[in-house]
This record gives structure tokens, sequence and C-alpha cells, in this order.
């Protein structure tokens, strides 16, 4: 296996993001995917967490920006790291609703 590089400080690389939801009516709950071109596949909305920013904030901010869903946070999901990467990663996510209500 590769060694595991952190952010050059030796740190691990924080990530944040959302697992959004919504329900229609009395319809199915729906889950909002993104597609990662570059990897052709789907994933949680989710990112790196910028200098200052806490993990809630970075959560909402990666969500609104790669899934354009204004979101409100709910209970925290278990943390994971993410085995195998070639960089060291911590990553939170967090339960959340889309706040349209659509």
């Amino acid at each position: 296996m590769a060694a595991r590089k952190g952010d050059g400080n030796g740190a691990p690389i924080r990530a944040a993001g959302g697992a959004v939801w919504r329900r229609s009516g009395e319809g199915p709950i729906e889950v909002v995917l993104i597609h990662r071109a570059s990897y052709d596949d789907w994933s949680l909305p989710k990112g790196k967490v910028e200098r200052g920013e806490t993990d809630e904030i970075a959560a909402v901010r990666e969500v609104e920006e790669e899934a354009g869903v204004l979101c409100r946070l709910g209970p925290e999901l278990p943390a994971n790291d993410l085995p195998g990467s070639l960089r060291a990663a911590q990553g939170r996510a967090l339960l959340g609703d889309d706040r349209r209500g659509r």
C-alpha cells in the first residue's frame, strides 16, 4: 500500500459532507447524490474543511456548492476514516433535510 499523506504537516485532511434527504407527501424518501464525472461514480456531497471553518459549516457549504441544496443539520452519522486512500483523511457526515421541503 502506498504511504498515506496528510496536509503536508502530518495532519489528516479533514472533510465534511451530508446525507441529505426529503420526503414528498407520502412518497418515498429521496436522497441527494452527486455524479463525479472524473470517477464516473455517485457520491454524497462532501469536501475539504477550509481553514477556520467548523465541520458543520463545511458540511452545509459543501452540500450547497456541490448539489445546489440548502439543508439544515440533523444528527451526526458515525465518523469514518477512508481506508486504502493515498492520503490520510478524516470524514464527518451529518444527516440533514432539504430546507425547500419539495
